[in-house]
C-alpha cells in the first residue's frame, strides 16, 4: 500500500512539473538567464585571453589556480569583464504557476488510471486529443529568429562574420565522422556571451557545433571558441527537409559555423549540470570500452547497438543499415530498455537472496515483484539519459514506466493504452515529435506488434519461431512503410527476410554482450575484454547480413501524396481487421484505400507532356541540372559534388531524392561536362543506384574513377535530336583540346525547343569563349559559378540572354559570383537567378509561349 501511495505521488508531482512547463511555455514566460561575468578576452595572437584568475594549461583546460603573474608570464594580458543579465519576459506569477500545477497534478493522475484501465478503443480517442493538442501548440510556437546581433569583425573567405563566444554545453555529445575521415565532437550548445570591444555581451540561443581540436566536453561546461552565428534558414529545393522544422524539433535557434579549436573554461556548476556531466562521462567510458578494444568499424556499430551513437559509422555505412532495412537497430528502443529492466529484476532478487528473503508465499512473490517493477523504473530512466534520449528510447521508458507503475500498484495495463498514452505526453511535452521520423517509426513499429493476434503458428518448433518472426517483421514493415517512403524515399523490400536473420543476432546476442562489455569495463578488464570479442564476432556476422542484404535493390518511391497515405491507412485497417475477423466486411476497408492511394495519380493529373522542363537544384559549390524531354526521356547536366573533402554528398542528399520526387527510376543521358568534383562527384553515389544509359564525356586526363563505372556506357557529346528539342553540341569539337585545361575543354550544349532555347556552358573560361562560336540564346548557365576569368564581353554580347543563371554555394570559398561579372550582366539588363539565393529553379516551355521560370524560394 504504502508502495502505491508512493508511486501516486510520484506520478502527481511529475504531471504537475509537467503542467506548469507547458503552461508557461504556451504563456511564452521563461526564466532569468546569467550571463556570468568572466574576466577573459582575446589578444592579437589567435587564442583566447584569461585574465585575473584563469589561465590555460597545456592540456587545453582553463583553471582557476594562477595568480596574476602567471598570467602574465604567459604573454595573457587582463581586461575587465561586467556583469550580464538578460530577461525574456516577466517572471510568472506565483498563482499562475500554482494553477498550472493544480492543472498537472490532476492531469498525471487522470493519465495514471486512465494507462491503467483502459482498454484498446481508448487509444484512438488518446492520440486524436494528442494530435489536437500537438496541432495547438504548434501554432502557438514563437518563429526562429531571423536576425542576428553579433559584433563579429573578423571574415573568412566565405565572407562569414566570426565573433568570440561563450558558450555552455547543453546536450550529449556526439563523435562524428567527418570532412573525409576526421572527427568531429557535435554537441547543442547555449550562447551565453560575446565579447564586444573588451566587454561581454548577453547572447541568447540553442545552437548545434561540430567541436575539432579541443579538450572533450561534458553537459554544463563552459567553452570559448570562434563562432559565426547565422539564422536558420529556409530550404532551397523541393527534396530538402525545413532546417526551420528540424530546429524547432531539436530546439535550436541558430545555425552556427566554427571558426577556432575550443577552450574550456569551467565547469557546470548547478546540480542538475553535476548530474548530466556523469552521465555524459558514463558515455565516454562506454566510448573508451569499444575504441579501446575493437577496430573502427566494429566499435562504431557496437556503439550503434548499445547506446544508439552511429557518429562513428560512415555515410554508406549508415545507408547500407537503410537499405537492408535493419537501421532499427541502431537506435535504442524496448528492447534495451527490457533488458535493463530485467537486469534490474534480477539484481532486486540477487540482494533478496543475500538477505536470506525466502518469498515462499504467493503474496511475497507478488512483493517482489512490485520491488523489482519500483528498481526497474529509476534505472530505465537513466538508461534513457545515458543513451542521449532519442525519441524510440523515451517512448520506449513511458511505455515501460507505466507497465511498471501498474505492477507496483497491484494493476494490469493495457499494452497499447500504454502506447496511446505515451505519445499523448510525449507530444503534449515536445508537439515537434509529430515531423520526427524516428518517433513515428518507433510507434507504428510497436503498434502494429501490438495488434498482431496472439495465436501461435502450428509446426515444430523451429517453423513455428521462423513463422512467428516473419509475420512479426512483415507487420512492422507494413506498418512503417508510408513514414519510410515520405521520409527517406525508398523501401528495402528485403527487410522481413533480413530482419529475420539479423534481429535475432543483433538484439538478441550482439546488444547483450555490448552491454555487458560497457558494465564489465570499469570493473574487470578481462571479462570486458571477453565479452568485446565476442560482441565483435557478432558484429561482424551481423555486417556481413547487412552487406548481402543491402545489395538487393531497394524500391525508390517518390513521397506519396496526403491521400495516398490515407488510403494506405485504410488497406492496414482492413487487413488488421481481417485478422480479428476473417469476415468479407474488411474488403470495403480495403478497397476503399486502394482507390484513395492510386485515383488521384500524377499520369491523370501531372504536368502536360509536350513540354521541356529544366530544374536546377541547389548543389552547393556545384552544377547539376536535370532535364525532362517532352516524351519522358531524362537527362542529367551534371551532378554536384564537392571541392573539399565533406560528408554532405550531393548525389545521396539533392539528386537522388529528387529522382525519386520526380518519379524517375532510370536516366537515358548523363553528361559530365568536365570531370571536376563539382561536377561529377554526385555520380559516384548514382552510379550502383541509378540506371543510366548512357554517358557523355570529353575524355581527357583519362578516365575518371567515377567514369570507369560507366565504361560500357561512356561516348563523346554528339549533337541529336530528342522528341523535338535540338541538343546541340558546341564545344570541344570535335574533341578536346590538348593545350586547354579541364575547365576549357568543358562540354557546352545549346538547347533549342521551337522558339526557346537554352545554353549549358560548365565551366568554360576565357580562352575556350574566345573559340566558341556563340549563338544566341534567352537563358545561359553562367560559365564557372560567375568567376571573373569566365563571363567575357564577347561572350554575354554574343548570345544576348534574357536571364543568367548562377549555379555555386553560398559563403563559397572562391567569393563566387564575382562583382564585376554580376555587373556585366545587369549592365545588359540581364535577369540574374542565383541558386543561392533563389534554390532550386524551374524552367518549363512548350517551345512556342515564353519560358516559365519559377524559383523555390522567393527572394
Amino acid at each position: 500500500m504504502v508502495v502505491r501511495l508512493l508511486t501516486g505521488i510520484a506520478v502527481a508531482t511529475a504531471g504537475g512539473i509537467l503542467g506548469a512547463e507547458w503552461c508557461m511555455a504556451c504563456a511564452n514566460v521563461s526564466a532569468v538567464r546569467d550571463a556570468r561575468a568572466v574576466d577573459a578576452v582575446h589578444s592579437d595572437a589567435d587564442g583566447w585571453v584569461i585574465g585575473a584568475t584563469l589561465v590555460q594549461t597545456a592540456g587545453g583546460v582553463v583553471r582557476a589556480d594562477a595568480p596574476w603573474h602567471d598570467t602574465r608570464a604567459v604573454g595573457l594580458e587582463r581586461v575587465a569583464g561586467r556583469d550580464a543579465r538578460a530577461v525574456d519576459a516577466e517572471p510568472a506569477t506565483a498563482a499562475w504557476i500554482a494553477d498550472c500545477f493544480a492543472f498537472g497534478v490532476v492531469s498525471g493522475l487522470v493519465v495514471l488510471v486512465f494507462a491503467l484501465r483502459a482498454g484498446r478503443g481508448t487509444v484512438l480517442v488518446t492520440w486524436l486529443v494528442a494530435l489536437l493538442l500537438g496541432g495547438f501548440a504548434r501554432a502557438s510556437q514563437p518563429p526562429l529568429p531571423r536576425g542576428v546581433v553579433t559584433c563579429g569583425k573578423t571574415r573568412d573567405a566565405t565572407g562569414r562574420r566570426f565573433g568570440r563566444y561563450l558558450a555552455r554545453i547543453d546536450g550529449p555529445s556526439e563523435w562524428v565522422i567527418r570532412d573525409g575521415g576526421k572527427t568531429h565532437l557535435r554537441v547543442v550548445v547555449v550562447l551565453e556571451a560575446e565579447a564586444c570591444d573588451g566587454l561581454w555581451q548577453p547572447r541568447d540561443g540553442r545552437a548545434l557545433v561540430s567541436l575539432w581540436d579541443g579538450p572533450e566536453v561534458v553537459r554544463g561546461d563552459v567553452i570559448a571558441l570562434k563562432l559565426a552565428v547565422e539564422p536558420i534558414d529556409e530550404p532551397r529545393n523541393p527534396t530538402e527537409r525545413d532546417p526551420r522544422t528540424q530546429a524547432l524539433l531539436e530546439d535550436v535557434a541558430w545555425r552556427v559555423s566554427v571558426g577556432s579549436a575550443h577552450l574550456l573554461v569551467r565547469h557546470g556548476e548547478r546540480a542538475a549540470e553535476r548530474l548530466f556531466a556523469i552521465i555524459d562521462h558514463a558515455r565516454r567510458t562506454a566510448r573508451v570500452a569499444f575504441d579501446g578494444r575493437l577496430p573502427r568499424s566494429p566499435a562504431a556499430i557496437a556503439k550503434g547497438l548499445v547506446m544508439g551513437d552511429r557518429g562513428g559509422m560512415t555515410p554508406l555505412e549508415r545507408d547500407a543499415w537503410a537499405d537492408a532495412g535493419v537501421a532499427h537497430l541502431l537506435a535504442v528502443s524496448g528492447m534495451h530498455v527490457t533488458i535493463v529492466v530485467l537486469t534490474a529484476f534480477g539484481a532486486v532478487r540477487w540482494i533478496s537472496g543475500l538477505a536470506g528473503c525466502a518469498f515462499d508465499s504467493f503474496g511475497e512473490r507478488i512483493q517482489l515483484r512490485a520491488l523489482g517493477a519500483a528498481a526497474g523504473i529509476p534505472c530505465a530512466v537513466w538508461f534513457c539519459l545515458w543513451s542521449a534520449s532519442p525519441s524510440s528510447a523515451v517512448r520506449a521508458t513511458v511505455m515501460g514506466g507505466v507497465a511498471l507503475t501498474g505492477r507496483v500498484m497491484g494493476f494490469e495495463s493495457s499494452a497499447l493504452a500504454a502506447l496511446g498514452v505515451t505519445g499523448f505526453c510525449m507530444l503534449l511535452h515536445t508537439p515537434m515529435l509529430l515531423h520526427d521520423a524516428g518517433f513515428g517509426l518507433s510507434v507504428a513499429a510497436v503498434g502494429a506488434l501490438l495488434v498482431l493476434p496472439r495465436r501461435r503458428p502450428r509446426g515444430p518448433w523451429l517453423v513455428r519461431h521462423v513463422k512467428t518472426a516473419l509475420l512479426a517483421s512483415t507487420a512492422a514493415t507494413l506498418a512503417t512503410l508510408p513514414i519510410t517512403a515520405a521520409s527517406f524515399g525508398r523501401v528495402a523490400l528485403v527487410a522481413p527476410l533480413s530482419n529475420l536473420l539479423a534481429v535475432p543476432l543483433g538484439a538478441g546476442v550482439a546488444t547483450p554482450l555490448a552491454i555487458a562489455t560497457v558494465v564489465a569495463h570499469p570493473i574487470s578488464s578481462s571479462v570486458a575484454d571477453l565479452c568485446a570479442r565476442l560482441t565483435a564476432w557478432c558484429v561482424v556476422g551481423l555486417d556481413w547480413i547487412v552487406r548481402r542484404a543491402a545489395s538487393v535493390p531497394v524500391l525508390n518511391v517518390s513521397e506519396p501524396t496526403l491521400l495516398q497515405q490515407v488510403g494506405y491507412a485504410f488497406v492496414l485497417l482492413g487487413l488488421t481487421s481481417a485478422l480479428y475477423a476473417p469476415k468479407r466486411t474488411h474488403a470495403a476497408w480495403v478497397a476503399t484505400g486502394v482507390l484513395l492511394a492510386f485515383f488521384p495519380h500524377e499520369p491523370l493529373f501531372g504536368p502536360k507532356r509536350d513540354r521541356l522542363v529544366i530544374e536546377l537544384p541547389y548543389v552547393n559549390q556545384g552544377d547539376a541540372a536535370l532535364v525532362r524531354y517532352p516524351l519522358g526521356t531524362t537527362m542529367l547536366i551534371d551532378a554536384g559534388g564537392n571541392v573539399l573533402p565533406s560528408d554532405w554528398e550531393p548525389g545521396r542528399s539533392v539528386i537522388a531524392p529528387l529522382l525519386r520526387f520526380r518519379a524517375i527510376r532510370a536516366l537515358d543521358y548523363a553528361v559530365v561536362t568536365h570531370p571536376h568534383p563539382d561536377h561529377i562527384g554526385g555520380l559516384a553515389y548514382l552510379a550502383p543506384r541509378v540506371p543510366i544509359r548512357e554517358v557523355w564525356r570529353t575524355g581527357q586526363a583519362g578516365e575518371h574513377p567515377v567514369l570507369q563505372m560507366f565504361r560500357d556506357r561512356a561516348q563523346a557529346p554528339r549533337s541529336i535530336d530528342i522528341e523535338g528539342v535540338r541538343v546541340e553540341v558546341l564545344h570541344p569539337l570535335p574533341t578536346f583540346l590538348e593545350e586547354f585545361n579541364l575547365n576549357d575543354n568543358s562540354i557546352v550544349l545549346k538547347l533549342t525547343y521551337g522558339a526557346r532555347s537554352i545554353l549549358f556552358t560548365g565551366d568554360v573560361e576565357r580562352l575556350a569563349e574566345d573559340v566558341i562560336n556563340w549563338p544566341h540564346a534567352e537563358i545561359v548557365k553562367v560559365p564557372h559559378h560567375g568567376s571573373r576569368t569566365s563571363s567575357t564581353e564577347r561572350m554575354i554580347e554574343a548570345v544576348q540572354p534574357n536571364v543568367a543563371i548562377m549555379c555555386r554555394g553560398e559563403h563559397n570559398a572562391f567569393g563566387f559570383p564575382h562583382s564585376e561579372v554580376v555587373e556585366r550582366y545587369r549592365g545588359r539588363g540581364v535577369r540574374i537567378l542565383d541558386t543561392a539565393k533563389n534554390g532550386s529553379i524551374f524552367l518549363t516551355t512548350n517551345g512556342i509561349d515564353p519560358w516559365q521560370i519559377t524559383t523555390y524560394r522567393q527572394h
